[in-house]
């Protein structure tokens, strides 16, 4: 009986691949070739690559530099010089390839997700990253925040910055400028007020309102690779009782949860708190007039190369969290007459407790 030797396969570029860049410590814009078996690390680049390679991958691996070769017959060749008949790729290894490479005899089989299950567990070094990352969000929310305190209140409630009307558009320019400062770069920014706040990934759009929810979400992605993540929900000038119930109950949902927070605690198990503490105080979750409302969503979110990755805070994960799990916690209360809450703050998990990152406040009224 043969013996199957194996090897890990990426072939894509390291901006677009989480996976390549943990694997590698290198950036590139277009795609490389990374094989590791379990002995050795390899990374095929052409030559306009290969020196800077050579300084900035990770030291454990071995730099090859490859001159107008097909990816599919480097591949190929490399494992038919190594005894491989078999080949672990990523989830979305591009399947034209993984065509050809099966044809040629090889077999091939799609890995875990992620590739690397380590990524889960972060090291010092990197939640030193994402607390770096989340520093330079906080300086951005921080300057949202200073910007919706200066602006006037005009007719119609409309709030007025600078001598122009305060527009969702506006302030994410605003904030993604802030972070550019700092080399962090940002997308989808969100700045949504009043009944739009009530979907949670609308981005917002035209004019900022006093005596509305404001929800500003910014989770921008720092030059070392890493991201920060942040929600706040604010008010300008006024706020009403129903706001308020809402605001406490999500706030206290999200501190509930977080106290709870260990290694070894199910994923599922945060969740249900923060969902029964929700419930508790009569907010129904569930469609109403064919919309999503109450609490709908997962309660968090792994962070690091990803903006999402595992573990995920959910009431289908019942596997336990671990030491060195970066997650979100950021419950909401949405409901379509009214508008949106959601507070976020970005947990480490320790062996008998939690470490929180975030540090900004979550005081709600702006005057």
């Amino acid at each position: 009986m043969q013996l199957e030797m194996s090897a890990r396969v990426i072939f894509d570029s390291p901006e677009k691949s989480s996976d390549l860049f943990y694997a590698t410590r290198f950036y590139a814009p277009d795609p490389i070739l990374y094989i590791e078996t379990k002995k050795s690390k390899f990374l095929f680049v052409s030559p306009l690559e290969f020196d800077r390679a050579k300084k900035e991958c990770a030291k454990d691996i071995k730099i090859i530099e490859t001159y107008n070769k097909e990816v599919s017959e480097l591949i190929y060749s490399f494992c038919k010089e190594n005894s491989i008949n078999q080949i672990s790729v990523p989830y979305f290894f591009p399947s034209g390839l993984l065509f050809e490479l099966q044809k040629w005899g090889l077999k091939v089989i799609i890995g875990e997700k992620p590739f690397f299950p380590e990524r889960k567990r972060k090291t010092k070094h990197e939640i030193a990253k994402i607390a770096e990352a989340l520093k330079i969000t906080e300086k951005a929310m921080q300057r949202a925040e200073q910007v919706i305190n200066e602006a006037k209140v005009m007719k119609n409630n409309i709030l007025k910055w600078n001598g122009e009307i305060l527009s969702s558009e506006i302030m994410k320019k605003i904030i993604n400028l802030e972070l550019c400062k700092y080399d962090a770069i940002a997308r989808e920014t969100i700045v949504s007020c009043g009944k739009g706040s009530s979907e949670p990934h609308n981005t917002g759009s035209g004019a900022i309102k006093a005596c509305q929810p404001i929800i500003i979400d910014i989770f921008p992605q720092a030059s070392s690779g890493y991201w920060g993540d942040i929600t706040r929900t604010f008010i300008k000038w006024k706020a009403d009782s129903k706001f308020m119930k809402i605001f406490n109950t999500v706030r206290i949902a999200g501190l509930k949860a977080i106290e709870n927070i260990k290694s070894g605690v199910k994923a599922s198990d945060i969740y249900q708190i923060a969902f029964d503490y929700i419930k508790s105080q009569g907010f129904k979750t569930g469609k109403m007039n064919g919309k999503n409302c109450g609490f709908f969503h997962s309660l968090g979110h792994g962070v690091g190369l990803d903006i999402h990755e595992s573990p995920v805070i959910s009431p289908k994960n019942t596997l336990p969290l671990e030491v060195g799990n970066v997650i979100t916690i950021e419950p909401g209360l949405y409901y379509p007459d009214f508008g949106g809450v959601r507070i976020e703050d970005l947990i480490v998990v320790r062996n008998n407790g939690f470490q929180n990152l975030t540090e900004f406040h979550k005081e709600p009224i702006i005057t």
